[in-house]
């Protein structure tokens, strides 16, 4: 009888724990956008949304065409306010559904654009080449720029951002000889190694 009791009071504390680690899953989400542009350094995005904190990363990578071991170019982090989550959410992710599916083809010199989104233990998953004008994963590609380069306020994230909105727009590249704070990382990460240029 003793045993039995030891038993249930072991279950009983297991199906708490269970339940509480199932709530502690379901009241987060992420979503992690990842930009992968024919011929400049591709990066991930990540927007992390937990009822204890809220934050937005991004890190790009070195251009693997210089750097074949694809190391970090440039990585920031910060903490969101209640306002900038309700700009993601309203601008980015309440437009991940049906509406921006498309069907994946080859593409050689475009920008590969994804999208990955995890809530309530489920995930939603959209893989996107060089979206076309005039289409709803043109507009949720160009919004979802538009919106981090606001919440970041940063000048290397901005400057390429504006980089891989060329891709999108097929605006032609004019290479000028401003030194952008973008082009002064390069500069500095890819000394030595042939010089940058698109």
């Amino acid at each position: 009888m003793k045993l039995s009791i030891v038993n249930f009071l072991v279950l009983l504390l297991f199906a708490c724990k269970d339940t509480k680690d199932d709530g502690a899953i379901n009241d987060a989400s992420k979503l992690v956008s990842t930009f992968r542009p024919a011929f400049d350094e591709a990066s991930e995005i990540s927007f992390i949304d937990k009822e204890s904190s809220k934050s937005l990363n991004i890190l790009i990578r070195n251009n693997f065409r210089l750097d074949e071991n694809e190391d970090t170019f440039y990585f920031k982090s910060i903490m969101l306010n209640e306002k900038q989550v309700a700009m993601i959410q309203d601008a980015i992710v309440s437009h991940l559904d049906s509406a921006i599916y498309q069907k994946s083809f080859d593409i050689r010199d475009g920008l590969w654009v994804s999208y990955r989104y995890i809530k309530n233990n489920d995930t939603i998953f959209y893989e996107l080449h060089s979206p076309s004008k005039a289409s709803a994963s043109y507009e949720v590609t160009l919004s979802t720029l538009d919106t981090y380069q606001t919440i970041f306020q940063d000048t290397i994230i901005s400057d390429y951002f504006n980089d891989l909105r060329t891709y999108l727009t097929h605006e032609e590249y004019v290479e000028t000889k401003t030194m952008t704070p973008l082009k002064q990382l390069r500069e500095v990460k890819y000394a030595g190694l042939i010089k940058y240029s698109r």
